[in-house]
């Protein structure tokens, strides 16, 4: 018998490309930094944000921690529902 079960939704049963790569966008936007394809985001799905941020923008700790503030800004009203359930997953 179990008592817990766990779902791993982000990657795994729901899509959250869109979310992510929209609230990194919002985050970089307010550094004046504009992405024309989001597509090239996606390397922010998976790692952690500060070490994505200092990667690939080469932002300083201390931007990199108000990038972080500014994405969960966007993310906590808007991307966390920009996610879509992939095709099978409710069968």
């Amino acid at each position: 018998m179990y008592q817990t079960i766990l779902f791993d939704l982000d990657g795994t049963l729901t899509n959250s490309e869109l979310g992510i790569t929209n609230s990194v966008a919002y985050a970089l936007g307010k550094y004046g930094i504009q992405v024309p394809d989001k597509k090239a985001l996606r390397v922010f799905i998976g790692p952690p944000l500060q070490e994505s941020f200092e990667r690939f923008y080469g932002f300083s700790k201390e931007e990199c921690l108000k990038a972080i503030d500014y994405y969960h800004e966007y993310f906590s009203e808007k991307g966390l529902y920009e996610n879509e359930v992939y095709l099978g997953v409710p069968d």
